[in-house]
């Protein structure tokens, strides 16, 4: 005899008084069949009761799901069961974008008394597909708890879900797809589009165009990073999909989750997360809470804080939800924070204690898992340029291609070593084997996949057939053993990781590099040696320049870091004199002597001088050589005489005249004035820090000169005078500042005003404002300038001596010496230094 009916059931439990209520409490037997009681396993009678559906079973019949539409995909109206209820559907796990790896449904226990979920399935079936996959379920819900069932994974991005009660291997539709609940293991029979009957429990149709769905529709689509969600926390059932959810970030809740039961007072609650977790010592992670407010009443004004102290933090971090900084949305419940760990921070696991506060003054709890791992050893070996736009429409190569530079000091066998790339989800890795030796300094080029278009690159040292993405992957240098499994390597796994494009999850430091072209690559500052485990400030954009094993090689071991800060004494490829001045008629009253030297043992060198016009910016542009180890002296009275100014030396190219890498020059001045201040100083030098440091536009016939860290150090923006006399010593010190921002061919920006500040022996601090329209001004240090209050006789008395430090107000690049009528001169000090300063210089004729 088949149970064709919903009430064949419950004509044999009857009688065996079987019944236990999943919701309400109506003791009627009408009543119990529409509220969806059901057949309880453990009362007397249960034994024989399995026995009559055992036979029934052996005998061939089944619990059929019955589907009264299957044509029209809409079932009559029926009563679901009123109790546990599918609260939460996510299928975007493991996709680009998604903060979970998996995708999950969670299921909730609305009613007051627990429920044996044994003998339980769900089901799930694309939008209007008619066969249906299923995960059984074990185990009893309580009241308020809720069920987490894990599903697949569409690769390796996002975190993992918290501990699942159930894990099944079902691949959900990120957008659209329907879900059904039944208290029968029974397989939905193929070709039915829409199950109903008193089996079905709770169906959620999710997405636009689904066929199955609880009322008048489906939800809203969902996606990568939504989910379906059921509104008041997963109390709303009023058997209508389209109103009963909402789409939202996902918060997976599992059975070990505080209990909520409907319409009691809550407490705010979250669900929190770390990305990247694993995370590396030393390297930034970001912390998100999403938080579901309290209810009866509702929260009002949330904050969040994490006790970062175990990491290296403060005790109370807030969290935002502003859309700034680490929080990519404003007002979408997300609170967030980046925190950088501590260089030092002890590998191990780290719970990171949350608080959310209501202003009902409500407190809910959680903690954030972070494990920490130790970066492995520095690498000789990196990633040094890459392209990836081999074949494509306007590429100018034909193939794909990866560059690593040696930046250590010895040759370094690459046997074992290898080429990994993953999508931008980081999901899974392709691998290419390296192999030879690789010298110091050298480079090794590595061709991939490709096209016809395009010319060939240089011959390679190794070849693979990866495909690069333009737009956005990761690409991994490894000494370890395989291919990488899925997610974002850390520790000794990582000998050198390049994220790049927006869309990059897994990268070095807080955000990715920049996305190549079909005409540019990304290369890495320093020609490759700089590594600052940051990858949007280690690369740029630029033209491609391949370079194999037999190339030039890289200068890594004297690379002079990404500070950039300049000196006086270190050698450069740029020196400024910063004051120079003679009177052709006295000029033993007043002149200047330049020494210049090249320091280098074997190579020569052409220097281009700009003699700079501190008045007018009037430029005189004149060229020398140096031979290896020679000096040479220069006497302003004679190179460009009457004229108060600076100097601009720039080693260049002896064929092209441009400026090049050549840190080997040094240089000193002796300024005498008929005031009576002189002194000796050294030149401030530049150095150098690409192979090609210079961008040029040969329509317009001039070049750039840019002082930002990456092309040359940058320069100072900040200036102090130390060991400042009192006015009234009758030792009047002057003090000289230039400007090095502009054109050498239209002219130098002038002064403008500085902000400063006069600091007394005993720190009392009084600023000024001073302002010029030249590009060097001379400030006597009387009574008189700078003007402060009191007066400077007051704030510095004779026989005492105090200091002075002023900026543009911009940032703008600075330089400076002091003179008194001792006889001694000294460079400013430098106190900070200007983000980028940028000279337009002119190219040489012909």
């Amino acid at each position: 005899m088949p149970l064709t009916s919903p009430l064949t059931l419950s004509k044999l439990c009857k009688p065996l008084n079987l019944f236990e209520p999943l919701r309400g409490s109506d003791s009627t037997s009408g009543a119990r069949e529409r509220a969806g009681w059901r057949c309880q396993p453990g009362r007397v009678g249960w034994p024989l009761l399995r026995m009559i559906l055992l036979a029934l079973v052996t005998a061939g019949s089944r619990l059929p799901i019955i589907d009264r539409a299957e044509a029209s995909g809409v079932t009559e109206p029926f009563q679901p069961a009123k109790g546990v209820v599918v609260s939460q559907v996510y299928g975007g796990g493991g996709n680009s974008g998604a903060p979970w790896r998996n995708d999950f449904i969670e299921l909730y226990n609305t009613g007051g008394a627990a429920v044996d979920l044994g003998g339980w399935a769900l089901h799930y079936a694309s939008a209007t597909g008619t066969t249906w996959q299923r995960t059984l379920l074990t185990g009893i819900l309580a009241p308020g708890r809720r069920y987490l069932v894990q599903q697949a994974s569409g690769g390796g991005g996002g975190a993992p879900l918290p501990a699942p009660d159930l894990s099944g291997t079902v691949s959900l539709a990120a957008s659209a797809g329907k879900i059904v609940l039944t208290r029968t293991s029974t397989a939905i029979a193929s070709g039915t589009i829409c199950p109903g009957g008193s089996e079905v429990v709770d169906r959620v149709g999710y997405g636009t165009g689904t066929a199955c769905f609880e009322g008048a529709g489906p939800t809203p689509s969902p996606g990568s990073a939504t989910a379906v969600t059921r509104l008041d926390r997963g109390c709303r059932d009023t058997d209508q999909n389209r109103t009963d959810f909402i789409t939202a970030p996902p918060l997976p809740l599992n059975g070990a989750s505080p209990a909520l039961i409907c319409g009691q007072p809550t407490t705010p609650t979250g669900i929190g997360l770390a990305r990247p977790n694993p995370a590396q010592s030393g390297s930034p992670i970001v912390l998100e809470v999403a938080v579901s407010p309290g209810t009866n009443p509702s929260s009002s004004s949330l904050g969040v804080t994490v006790d970062l102290r175990s990491v290296g933090g403060v005790a109370a971090q807030p969290l935002t939800d502003d859309g700034k900084g680490a929080d990519e949305q404003a007002g979408d419940g997300r609170y967030s924070i980046r925190h950088s760990l501590p260089a030092m921070l002890q590998a191990g696991r780290y719970g990171l204690a949350v608080t959310i506060r209501d202003g009902e003054g409500r407190e809910g709890q959680l903690t954030i898992e972070l494990n920490v791992v130790a970066p492995g050893p520095p690498s000789p070996i990196l990633i040094s340029q890459v392209y990836a736009s081999g074949g494509n429409s306007g590429a100018i190569y034909s193939h794909d291609w990866v560059e690593v530079v040696n930046r250590g000091r010895e040759t370094v066998s690459l046997a074992g070593w290898s080429i990994q790339y993953a999508s931008t989800s980081a999901g899974s890795w392709s691998r290419v084997e390296l192999d030879g030796d690789l010298p110091a300094g050298r480079y090794y080029l590595i061709r991939l996949g490709g096209g016809s278009t395009g010319s060939p690159p240089p011959v390679s040292n190794a070849t693979g057939s990866i495909n690069l993405s333009a737009s956005g992957g990761t690409l991994l240098l490894t000494r370890q053993p395989g291919t990488h499994p899925a997610g974002c390597p850390v520790g000794e796994a990582r000998a050198d990781l390049v994220g790049y494009g927006s869309t990059a999850s897994c990268f070095e430091g807080e955000a990715p590099a920049d996305a190549p072209g079909a005409t540019t690559a990304l290369i890495r500052w320093g020609d490759g040696c700089r590594e600052t485990n940051q990858n949007g400030a280690d690369w740029r954009v630029d033209r491609p320049r391949p370079r194999n094993i037999d190339s030039p090689p890289a200068d890594c071991v004297s690379y002079p870091g990404f500070a950039g800060s300049s000196g006086g004494q270190t050698p450069g490829s740029i020196l400024i004199y910063p004051a120079y001045s003679s009177l052709s008629v006295r000029p033993q009253a007043e002149d200047s002597r330049l020494t210049l030297t090249n320091t280098s043992q074997n190579r020569e060198v052409a220097v281009r001088l700009f003699w700079i016009n501190g008045g007018t910016a009037a430029t005189a542009d004149s060229l020398i050589w140096l031979t290896p180890s020679q000096t040479v002296s220069l006497l302003a009275s004679e190179v460009d005489p009457d004229i108060a100014g600076y100097l601009l030396a720039i080693a260049v190219d002896p064929q092209t005249g441009l400026p090049i890498n050549f840190n080997h020059l040094v240089g000193s001045q002796y300024l005498k004035l008929e005031s009576g201040q002189a002194g000796n100083f050294t030149a401030i030098s530049i150095r150098a820090i690409e192979r090609e440091p210079v961008s040029v536009d040969p329509v317009a016939m001039t070049g750039e000169l840019i002082f930002d860290g990456n092309h040359y150090q940058r320069l100072p923006s900040r200036l102090a005078v130390s060991h400042l006399p009192g006015p009234g010593e009758g030792a009047e010190s002057l003090v000289i500042v230039d400007r090095i921002e502009g054109s050498l061919v239209s002219g130098l920006r002038t002064i403008g005003d500085l902000h400063g500040v006069v600091y007394s022996d005993v720190e009392s601090a009084h600023s000024f404002v001073a302002s010029s329209t030249r590009r060097q001004w001379r400030l006597p240090i009387t009574d008189r300038s700078p003007r402060v209050t009191p007066r400077l006789s007051t704030i510095i008395p004779a026989s005492r001596a105090g200091w002075m430090k002023f900026a543009r107000a911009d940032g703008g690049a600075i330089v400076g010496v002091v003179l008194n009528r001792y006889g001694q001169g000294r460079s400013l000090h430098f106190l900070e230094f200007a983000a980028e300063a940028v000279i337009e210089f002119p190219l040489p004729a012909g």
